[in-house]
């Protein structure tokens, strides 16, 4: 059995030990700084092994899967990658790919192997109460190589995502993640908090219908993650605000000159778009 330890047990943290538990592939070590989380992680009774405390392992450990905040990373594998062993590896799950990648790519030992990985799944809220063990079941894992990657690490991740019966496995490399997460994450994420955030919401709360809950049931946010990630992609992130802002523009324009072809255009436009998108 391969073993692995969880650095983090949040959401995604102990969703992913919890899951990893219930094959017969790993052995799970899973540890975090608040011990009263180690100790909620211990009651769910999947872990196999949970403490706060894990440098006893980490010599033995054959993969390392960073799983706490992005700020934390690279500082935690500068004080802790010299107790682990020869050609083992090392993973995250950040949201956020080049410049954490840069960094660790920076310090990271030769002997040890490097894969960024990306579970597209999650929850509304943070914290290991809010965790899963199927979580990804049926989502899509997004393999980001490093300079620091070897076909056999990558391998390994891959066989990973087979064993946790993710529905697809897709290479990227840093640059095309994060422009990809800037459109299909990042801004849908900070379009739901300018929805909340309208003058006056709270007053056309009788009129909430389907709709508006559906655009913001992502706005519960785990407010210094998210506030991390944004900074770490600022420079796609504001490309793709500015681009809004253009069509935004546009859209006016178009009210104020009443434009009916235009814009009944640009609503068939989308449509179609979003059939395309949601095409299996």
């Amino acid at each position: 059995m391969l073993k692995v330890l969880i650095v983090g047990l949040g959401v995604i943290g102990a969703s992913l030990a919890q899951a990893l538990s219930m094959t017969e592939t790993y052995e799970v070590f899973g540890t975090d700084c608040d011990e009263s989380v180690c100790e909620k992680a211990i009651a769910l009774g999947r872990f196999m092994f949970v403490d706060v405390s894990f440098h006893q392992w980490l010599k033995d450990m054959d993969l390392v899967v960073l799983c706490m905040p992005p700020d934390q990373m690279v500082s935690w594998v500068e004080a802790n990658q010299m107790h682990m062993k020869k050609n083992a590896i090392l993973s995250d799950v950040a949201g956020i790919k080049v410049q954490l990648i840069k960094d660790i790519e920076a310090v990271i030992r030769d002997d040890v192997a490097y894969v960024s990985i990306h579970p597209m799944a999650g929850s509304e809220g943070a914290g290991i109460d809010r965790s899963n063990p199927y979580l990804f079941r049926g989502t899509h894992m997004l393999l980001v190589k490093s300079l620091k990657s070897t076909h056999a690490s990558l391998e390994a991740l891959r066989h990973l995502s087979t064993v946790l019966d993710f529905a697809t496995c897709t290479l990227m490399t840093p640059e095309a993640h994060d422009l990809a997460i800037t459109k299909t994450s990042q801004m849908p994420h900070l379009l739901a908090m300018v929805l909340t955030l309208q003058e006056g919401i709270e007053d056309a709360k009788p009129m909430m219908g389907g709709s508006f809950k559906d655009m913001i049931r992502i706005a519960d946010f785990n407010e210094p993650l998210w506030a991390s990630l944004f900074l770490r992609n600022k420079v796609y992130l504001l490309e793709a605000i500015e681009a809004h802002v253009k069509l935004l523009e546009k859209i006016k324009v178009a009210l104020e000159s009443e434009s009916s072809d235009w814009l009944i255009g640009l609503l068939r436009q989308s449509r179609n778009i979003k059939k395309y998108l949601e095409d299996q």
